[in-house]
């Protein structure tokens, strides 16, 4: 552990890994069953990257 506070970031990297890799699989899923309907597609596509990264 770093004794300076502004290093000890560990958690919030965890937690950015953690929402790539559950948000990711889910962002795919719904955006293939969405294929037929480009707005819609395209709307669910755009919040899914905003929201992963």
């Amino acid at each position: 552990q770093v004794s300076c506070p502004e290093l000890n970031d560990s958690k919030w990297i965890a937690l950015c890994i953690y929402n790539v890799v559950v948000l990711s699989p889910v962002g795919v899923v719904v955006v293939m069953a969405t294929e037929d309907k480009p707005e819609i597609n395209y709307a669910l596509e755009s919040s899914m990257i905003l929201l992963v990264t």
